[in-house]
């Protein structure tokens, strides 16, 4: 009987795994367009969080995304995802080590 529970356990465990893995879509970087949105965290300069951006956007969630950020004064949206469509709006605290 245990083994049952365990299995069980499991196809809940991989299910929710995979309905998460679906929702969670990260917004594709757009330097090209000079908007700083990032689909994952900075890891090159310490940066601190001022919060959290949303939009309701279908279309153009980067460019929305940033454009909230940037009322923050934001240098840049980390973890951005297009599945709730929000990110973190964040300020640099020191320079890359490239001096960015």
């Amino acid at each position: 009987m245990g083994m049952f529970i365990r299995a069980g356990v499991g196809a809940l465990l991989f299910t929710a795994i995979a309905l998460h893995a679906q929702t969670v879509v990260p917004v594709p970087a757009s330097p090209e367009a000079g908007v700083p949105v990032f689909p994952a965290s900075i890891v090159d300069r310490p940066y601190k969080v001022l919060g959290e951006v949303k939009t309701k956007s279908q279309t153009d969630v980067a460019r929305e995304l940033w454009t909230r950020a940037k009322k923050m004064g934001a240098d840049a949206v980390i973890t951005a995802n297009s599945g709730d469509r929000s990110g973190a709006a964040v300020k640099f605290t020191a320079p890359a080590p490239d001096g960015r």
